[in-house]
């Protein structure tokens, strides 16, 4: 923001390239002060969690990465994927309880919501926050939901951690010009 007032931000491709070095530097400096966070450490200690979460969900719903690997490149990859799971699983239909089919609604509801978002931003009505702030929460968001996707295959689970950025999402997808009219 300093930046901006500055003069030198005003630009979306700068505040977001900004955004991005500052998340590499950050993970960078993280990865020299401690071994934990250097790539090949978090990755090997992403495929343990997801594994050892894997067996102990086999009876009951869960998501599989079967072609998942200990590197930073196959995170990366499944990494889309992991996102996209952890705000659509578990499906209404899947389960056995009155708990997973509100939870399969409520995913529902949201992907509307992110369609919703998606024609708004085509047509360019986005709404009234800041590029700024919208570029960091959505970045938070994706990243969490990425890194919770990989590490908890439990739909159970996985439905109660997004709690670490839903409000946040939330935010993002209901301050379009679409879903405030709809919501009058």
């Amino acid at each position: 923001r300093v930046l901006q007032q500055l003069g030198l931000a005003r630009n979306r491709l700068v505040q977001l390239a900004l955004l991005l070095g500052l998340l590499a530097g950050g993970g960078w400096a993280a990865g020299e002060v401690s071994t934990l966070f250097r790539p090949n450490k978090f990755t090997s200690q992403l495929q343990r969690n997801y594994t050892a979460l894997l067996r102990a969900s086999a009876d009951r719903p869960h998501l599989r990465y079967p072609d998942l690997q200990p590197t930073t490149e196959s995170v990366v990859r499944h990494a889309p994927l992991a996102a996209f799971n952890t705000l659509a699983r578990p499906w209404p239909w899947e389960g056995d309880s009155v708990r997973y089919v509100a939870a399969g609604l409520e995913n529902l509801l949201l992907l509307v919501l992110l369609g919703m978002v998606i024609v708004a931003v085509v047509r360019g009505h986005a709404g009234r926050l800041p590029f700024a702030l919208v570029a960091a929460l959505l970045l938070y968001c994706l990243l969490l939901a990425a890194l919770l996707g990989l590490t908890t295959p439990n739909l159970g689970t996985l439905s109660r951690y997004r709690t670490t950025f839903l409000p946040f999402l939330l935010l993002l997808l209901l301050q379009n010009d679409y879903v405030r009219r709809w919501l009058k």
